[in-house]
């Protein structure tokens, strides 16, 4: 494995722009898949599975592109234009398919995995975490002014709802929106005195002020399993389940990979750290540093907090007709592919 993973890295610096690309076009005989995302760390699990042959292994073609937020997503999927998503648990994904957009959310792409990753903390200056340690309660940050990535999103919602934990309402503090590049600018020019920060951001902020401190790891609030992010099946995708049942098990596969290197128990750990970097457009110091993207391939999809991130969204207005969350769900797909994984001996990730 150690020649293909080098081989690939060397034809990647070639051939990859900023926002990475798989496949090519000489696979006539395989069937295509258009895959989309805003990028970063939590999209190791496909750069792995490109890298590493497993879309090639199974007959997939897969083309990879980078979108600039949820919204772009949102459109692209919705008007037929990609195969396969991670879409973050937001008003755009329900609305469209109370719309009539027939999408499947299919498994999980980002969550709360506790010690073993999440990719997602609120962060605030250090008068604000040292208020915290003297009082050992988070109303350090009534009158803060604190950053989510824009309001009506699993980032707003996780705020509010620490806020409640703590005894605060939305009154106690001013919320601003900045996109995550913007975040650092402003809590060093104290524009700002916390943030719920992504990674690979996160790593950046604090590894330039490391007077920028952890003030919740949002474990009191985002239960372990919750999937901020769902990896999203298109309607044309749908159409034949053997496509999507293929690009489960590499998905798969390509995650318990990074689960590995993450951990730095995978073999061939500085190689693949390459490839994410390289990928994901990073330094590979941020990659062995920034906190993992939560992931857990080994388990079906928790459908749970979609269902109180859509009830959240309902009582906020921003939508309108509220879906069934289990009829848009399904897990079918990733207990195929574990169930095929075991059965070739490729299903060494998963405990039990």
């Amino acid at each position: 494995m150690r020649k293909r993973v080098i081989g690939v890295a060397v034809v990647s610096a070639v051939m990859l722009t900023g926002c990475g690309a798989g496949g090519g076009e000489g696979n006539k005989d395989k069937v295509s898949v258009h895959y989309a995302s805003v990028g970063g760390l939590t999209d190791a699990p496909i750069y792995l599975a490109d890298a590493l042959g497993y879309f090639e292994d199974e007959g997939l073609d897969i083309r990879i592109t980078r979108m600039p937020n949820a919204a772009a997503l949102a459109t692209a999927i919705a008007t037929g234009n990609l195969d396969v998503s991670a879409v973050s648990t937001a008003p755009a994904l329900f609305n469209s398919i109370a719309e009539g957009v027939d999408l499947k959310l299919v498994a999980d792409k980002q969550s709360n995995q506790g010690e073993k990753g999440f990719g997602l903390k609120l962060i605030a200056r250090e008068k604000y975490v040292k208020e915290k340690e003297t009082s050992g309660d988070g109303k350090a940050l009534r009158g803060a002014r604190i950053a989510v990535s824009a309001r009506n999103t699993a980032s707003d919602k996780i705020l509010v709802d620490l806020l409640d934990h703590w005894g605060l309402a939305e009154k106690d503090i001013t919320v601003t929106e900045l996109p995550y590049p913007d975040m650092a600018a402003a809590l060093q020019g104290g524009r700002v005195d916390a943030a719920i920060a992504l990674e690979p951001f996160l790593t950046r902020i604090q590894s330039a002020d490391p007077s920028i401190k952890e003030f919740s790891d949002l474990g009191e609030v985002v239960p372990n399993g919750a999937p901020i992010v769902p990896l999203v099946y298109a309607e044309k995708f749908l159409a034949k389940q053997e496509p999507g049942d293929a690009f489960m098990r590499a998905y798969l596969r390509g995650t318990g990979v990074m689960n590995q290197v993450f951990a730095g128990e995978h073999p061939d750990t500085d190689e693949l750290v390459k490839v994410i970097a390289e990928r994901a457009d990073l330094t590979e110091d941020i990659v062995r540093t920034a906190q993992p993207p939560g992931n857990n391939p080994c388990a079906p999809l928790d459908v749970a907090w979609i269902k109180e991130a859509q009830d959240f969204f309902v009582k906020r207005g921003v939508v309108k007709e509220p879906v069934g969350v289990e009829g848009i769900t399904d897990n079918g797909y990733g207990e195929r592919a574990r169930k095929t994984l075991a059965a070739k001996g490729q299903l060494d990730f998963c405990e039990g």
